[in-house]
């Protein structure tokens, strides 16, 4: 399939081509169950890892490698190869090997753990290379499939940098997937500031020390004051809690707690702001008792952004519009941010829609997955084709 009939032939087509893909239901959903069985918690991502150079083998492709952070990065070649389109999706996984991984498919939803963050990227990556032999289509440049580990938690995108880092050839666009969130798009990057808060007794001081109340309520502190700090509405803002852990039974109070955080803003210096209100909070509860309370940031990144004008994100819209779907702008804190910091013009986009919101397990809708697989192969075309250049 060459692009010759110019960007509106390749939107026009966008249904047929969605209708075209579902043929290869099997082998999506297949890819993806087998994907999303393998932990691959963040630092430990080798079986998921082995799984996918195998799967890209079997696609016959012959250019696979691996890096020191266990990125995997499968290269097709195109017909000119004078330039680099790279398709990124996140490897690893927020689940340990505890958890029961166990995928269940039935005749309109899958579920299991890590399926939108994100399993069905993953297997829509290494899928892609059976995608694009089975409609016959045919990039001028060469195309780099990524499953970047080592990126989430305190790793923070330590295995994606590594690979932009050091990657042989430079990299021209770029393109990030999710497996949910069909309709979003996302072409700036927040800054953020990922940390955790400690509050630890010495043993000595709980076990001597009558009704002990216990770290806890120093964390609550902590917490009180992390949530009394104003937040603006304008450049968007948050502060996420992430995690909380203290104790293990009923009748004993807890010697340590442990607070994960993140803190996001379109601007940097908002984000600055709000972490020196978090480690004064952090001051004074620890001036207050005999706890030492400790805050330790462990991941920085720079807000950015492709202007809105740039003519990725206008493709992007064009593409969901063809496709009856409204989208949907949100900043990324993923992948996006370590491609904009090094002025590659990318996004990232979603596969499918959830159907319905649960803490462990997420149950992912099937029949949106090839309207989204559609996006991705036509902005892959219009990419190839230079419709997404300045």
């Amino acid at each position: 399939m060459k692009d010759s009939e110019g960007l509106d032939g390749i939107l026009n087509n966008l249904p047929a081509l969605a209708e075209e893909i579902r043929q290869l239901k099997e082998i999506i959903l297949t890819n993806a169950v087998m994907v999303a069985e393998i932990p691959a918690p963040t630092q430990r991502e080798e079986r998921r890892v082995r799984f996918l150079c195998d799967r890209f083998t079997e696609c016959g492709i012959s250019d696979i490698s691996t890096d020191e952070e266990s990125n995997v990065t499968a290269r097709i070649p195109g017909e000119e190869g004078k330039r680099n389109i790279l398709i990124a999706a996140n490897a690893d996984s927020v689940f340990t090997d505890g958890v029961d991984h166990t995928v269940s498919l039935g005749a309109d939803v899958i579920d299991g753990v890590g399926l939108g963050d994100n399993a069905l990227g993953v297997a829509a990556l290494v899928t892609l290379p059976s995608l694009l032999e089975h409609l016959g289509v045919k990039l001028r440049n060469n195309l780099i499939l990524t499953a970047a580990s080592r990126t989430l938690g305190r790793a923070d995108l330590q295995g994606f940098n590594f690979f932009l880092d050091h990657v042989k050839d430079p990299i021209d666009t770029a393109v990030c997937i999710r497996g949910s969130e069909l309709g979003r798009i996302s072409y700036s990057s927040l800054g953020a500031v990922r940390g955790q808060v400690t509050v630890a007794f010495e043993e000595e001081q709980a076990w001597a020390r009558q009704n002990f109340p216990g770290a806890i309520v120093d964390m609550e502190a902590v917490l009180h004051k992390i949530l009394s700090i104003p937040v603006p509405q304008t450049p968007k803002t948050s502060i996420l809690l992430g995690s909380i852990n203290a104790g293990a039974t009923f009748n004993t109070a807890p010697s340590s707690a442990t607070l994960q955080f993140e803190i996001r803003s379109e601007d940097a210096g908002i984000v600055q702001h709000i972490e020196r209100e978090i480690d004064l909070a952090v001051e004074e509860v620890d001036a207050g008792t005999t706890a030492s309370v400790k805050l330790s940031v462990f991941g920085r990144r720079e807000p950015g952004a492709l202007a809105y004008a740039h003519p990725m994100p206008q493709v992007a819209h064009d593409t969901l519009r063809a496709l009856d779907l409204q989208p949907r702008v949100r900043p990324s804190a993923g992948l996006l941010s370590s491609l904009i910091s090094r002025n590659i013009p990318a996004i990232t986009i979603g596969l499918t829609e959830r159907a319905g919101r649960q803490e462990v397990n997420e149950t992912m809708k099937i029949a949106p997955l090839f309207k989204g697989l559609a996006q991705l192969i036509s902005l892959i075309r219009a990419i190839d084709s230079g419709y997404c250049h300045e």
